[in-house]
């Protein structure tokens, strides 16, 4: 019994339990955790790089600061939206000044009116849009061509201040005064134009009178020079008439000597009857119509009334059909 008894503690106290792995278990759980905090991390700054590089500073203020609230500009408004409504702003306090000047210098002397034309063609490429300003730079052409003796130069402004009323018609949203002047500087080529260029010249004269009449004004120089336009139409020969069919199929063809004559007549009525070019273009039309006793009153009334018993825009009209006549 002894015996069994000592080698069976023999045998349980020489039996070694089996190896525990729990300190090195436990490293490598703590290891790998390590690992996932890491990569955790990273991936939390990198999100929060984002969301910073994305929001604006404001979502992380928790209450609104008022100033800054203040000083935060509309969503819409970009600063090149701003800026680009400052400088528009300032392009047109300076086209005001341009204009006033020119208004000024038009009233002066001819040392003035030349200054004020060279003005307008110096500032023509930025306020080519603007109807005050263009209305401006035909009554310059006109100005110069007044002012002007050399027939060379008077043709070359007629000629230019042409060129400058047909690419106005190309132009949307003008005023009634820019094809006043625009249809007056087309009259001023047609005085030295003959053939094809001459109803060239008549088609855009008559582009910018039907503008100007759509609009509801009255005026003796538009209604004086619709009815030149008349009787040049009504006068042309087969061959010209040939040409109008050919180039100008919708061309405006039912015109006579009364329609001029009645034309004539209305711009006698609204100038007050101060017109020479008026009267002698009246007696002109009565003449081809048979009425020789109205065409002998009219030349007998070609006599200007004094300078002091005409208003100042009969003045103007008259210096204008002195031109155009």
């Amino acid at each position: 019994m002894r015996h069994k008894a000592f080698c069976h503690s023999r045998c349980k106290s020489s039996v070694t339990p089996p190896p525990t792995f729990s300190h090195s278990l436990n490293k490598t759980f703590r290891r790998s955790n390590e690992m996932r905090y890491r990569q955790r991390n990273v991936r939390f700054q990198r999100r929060k790089t984002v969301v910073q590089s994305v929001m604006s500073p404001d979502w992380y203020l928790p209450f609104p600061i008022v100033s800054r609230q203040q000083n935060i500009e509309p969503l819409n408004q970009t600063p090149t939206a701003k800026s680009r409504k400052s400088q528009n702003k300032t392009q047109e306090e300076d086209l005001e000044s341009i204009l006033q000047q020119c208004d000024l210098l038009h009233e002066g002397d001819h040392t003035g009116i030349t200054e004020a034309f060279h003005l307008l063609q110096h500032y023509k490429k930025i306020y080519s849009k603007s109807p005050e300003f263009l209305w401006r730079l035909g009554r310059s052409y006109i100005d110069m061509y007044y002012i002007t003796k050399d027939p060379e130069e008077k043709k070359s402004y007629a000629i230019n201040g042409c060129n400058e009323a047909k690419i106005a018609l190309m132009r949307k949203r003008l005023s009634a005064e820019c094809h006043r002047q625009f249809a007056i500087l087309t009259s001023l080529k047609i005085k030295n134009s003959v053939g094809p260029e001459k109803i060239e010249t008549n088609y855009i004269l008559k582009q910018h009178l039907d503008r100007f009449f759509i609009m509801d004004h009255e005026d003796p120089v538009c209604y004086y020079l619709l009815g030149c336009w008349c009787y040049d139409m009504s006068t042309l020969n087969s061959t010209e008439n040939i040409y109008v069919s050919t180039v100008f199929p919708h061309y405006h063809k039912l015109t006579s000597v009364s329609h001029a004559l009645y034309n004539f007549l209305k711009a006698e009525r609204l100038s007050s009857g101060c017109s020479l070019s008026i009267k002698i273009n009246i007696a002109k039309c009565y003449k081809e119509l048979g009425n020789f006793a109205e065409s002998e009153l009219a030349r007998s009334e070609c006599v200007f009334p004094s300078v002091t018993r005409v208003p100042r825009r009969c003045r103007i009209d008259r210096s204008v059909f002195a031109l155009v006549i």
